[in-house]
């Protein structure tokens, strides 16, 4: 199993749309999506390679959380960790995205 850590950018970018999510819809979809974060987390912990990699950097992977979220992770194998990069909005333009 992998040790999951996450980046000062992974935690704002999380934060950010908790926000977003709740502003739009109510607590129950935040607690949603919150749950399945969880869950994605604890699948990627033990089946790392479980999501995609990234077209422009084969180190990172990107799985979707939601329809309008996707979350971006590197594996660490010499460290048996995973480090969540950021947490990025679907609706946003794609050419802003910086990892």
């Amino acid at each position: 199993m992998y040790q999951v850590v996450w980046t000062r950018k992974a935690k704002v970018s999380f934060n950010k749309e908790i926000d977003f999510i709740y502003k739009k819809w109510d607590e129950k979809i935040v607690e949603r999506f919150l749950n399945r974060t969880d869950e994605i987390i604890r699948s990627i912990s033990h089946s790392p390679l479980i999501f995609k990699a990234y077209k422009s950097d084969k180190t990172i992977r990107h799985g979707l959380l939601h329809e309008n979220v996707t979350m971006f992770y590197r594996i660490v194998p010499e460290r048996s960790t995973i480090e969540i990069l950021l947490f990025w909005n679907n609706l946003r333009n794609p050419q802003k995205l910086l990892l």
